[in-house]
């Protein structure tokens, strides 16, 4: 690849930050690699707009460094389980429920048959959580991620203390399905 083309792509929508996509690419002048990365707000966009016209869905979670709760938009616990390993800290352990509910959403949107969905995804706490990875995660499974937070009124927090193992899998999925957005 010569330089004209890779500044080309440079200027085209391609960006650097090291939190996006990346591809190696040769320089041939000078026998190296330079790594650009496209952004995944760039490649998103189609996603987006997929999603805007797709279904939504809302999940409410919280976690504890033990055990972690997902609740559906009623408030339903759709999924209660212990960590297999113990999170370091309080925001490994959001962050680890919150990728659960991601990978619980894409599964409900491929089983749905949408091409792309929004996730309403609320948090107990975002404090340390890297949302451009969950970000990154939510486009890998087919969504656009709207990331909100709420300690107070989360039925999550209230349900997370009750020790009894819910399998997600198992759960009524079907009510996370809404055709519009909800309201938070």
């Amino acid at each position: 690849m010569n330089n004209d083309l890779l500044l080309h792509l440079l200027e085209n929508g391609l960006s650097a930050d090291s939190r996006h996509w990346e591809y190696r690419l040769p320089i041939s002048l000078s026998k190296s690699y330079c790594r650009v990365a496209m952004s995944y707000r760039t490649q998103d966009s189609s996603l987006s707009t997929l999603a805007a016209h797709g279904p939504h869905i809302l999940l409410w979670t919280a976690a504890t460094r033990a055990m972690y709760t997902i609740c559906r938009a009623d408030g339903q616990v759709i999924c209660r389980e212990p960590f297999d390993t113990a999170p370091h800290n309080a925001a490994a352990a959001t962050e680890t429920a919150a990728r659960q509910a991601v990978w619980i959403a894409g599964c409900v949107r491929n089983n749905w048959g949408a091409n792309a969905a929004t996730l309403h995804l609320v948090l107990n706490n975002r404090r340390g959580v890297d949302v451009g990875r969950l970000e990154s995660y939510a486009f890998t499974v087919g969504l656009v991620l709207d990331l909100n937070v709420a300690p107070v009124r989360n039925p999550a927090v209230r349900l997370r203390e009750n020790g009894t193992y819910i399998d997600w899998r198992r759960a009524e999925l079907g009510p996370l399905i809404q055709t519009s957005p909800p309201r938070l």
